[in-house]
């Protein structure tokens, strides 16, 4: 196969592109260098991001991508990001694409299915394309999901997820604000959190929510025999 590798020397480094890049040939393998909360980085300058085809493989570690509203169109290519990276501008497309690592990116920028088996720290925006995969989500935002996820959900302080619990198939742990709706049959964890239900929730066996629970008017129904609430509902 047609590999080759780009590799950083240090987290200091800043590769400037100054052409567009076209379309990546055979694989390609971006080796950058983390250290602490600083990561090698690559500044597209306006120029036309990565290309992925059906021959293309990408493979990005440690390194962070900006300097475009799009940074990596994936059109039918392999996309892996390993270690950790920050995306600063959108990854699109319909090829196959995995995180093996830490991925820092706003939901906003996610304009591609995305298998997720490590950890994937999600910014502002909504998510409108597949979350799949054994890792874990954290809301790091102000984040709304219009898709089904089946990563375990983790929403952090001081942040706020509004999604269905119908679309949201692991474990929810929420330690800032969850806006939600639907038909609950398992626990929301986080003593710290807030869990504002709109318009209704129907609680079934196994269901139970930890922290403080708002109503705003909404329709709660307890249909479970084992439903419980651990607050004063409010």
């Amino acid at each position: 196969a047609n590999e080759k590798n780009f590799n950083f020397e240090s987290s200091e480094n800043t590769y400037n592109i100054a052409t567009n890049l076209g379309t990546t040939k055979g694989i390609l393998n971006i080796n950058g260098v983390q250290n602490g909360e600083q990561l090698s980085t690559i500044n597209l300058n306006g120029k036309t991001g990565f290309g992925l085809d059906s021959k293309s493989t990408l493979n990005v570690s440690n390194t962070k991508l900006t300097g475009n509203e799009v940074v990596i169109t994936n059109n039918g290519g392999s996309l892996t990001f390993k270690g950790t990276n920050t995306v600063d501008g959108k990854i699109t497309g319909t090829g196959n694409t995995t995180n093996a690592g830490i991925l820092n990116i706003n939901a906003d920028n996610l304009d591609i299915a995305i298998d997720n088996n490590a950890t994937l720290n999600l910014g502002n925006g909504s998510i409108n394309q597949a979350l799949t995969g054994n890792g874990t989500t954290n809301i790091v935002g102000n984040v709304t999901n219009n898709t089904k996820i089946g990563n375990d959900i983790v929403i952090t302080a001081n942040n706020s997820f509004t999604s269905s619990v119908d679309t949201l198939t692991k474990t929810i742990t929420n330690n800032g604000v969850f806006n939600t709706t639907g038909t609950l049959n398992k626990a929301i964890a986080g003593a710290n959190g807030v869990t504002n239900v709109n318009t209704t929730l129907t609680m079934r066996d196994g269901a139970s929510i930890a922290g403080e629970m708002n109503m705003n008017g909404a329709t709660i129904t307890m249909s479970g025999d084992n439903a419980t609430t651990a607050y004063a509902v409010g």
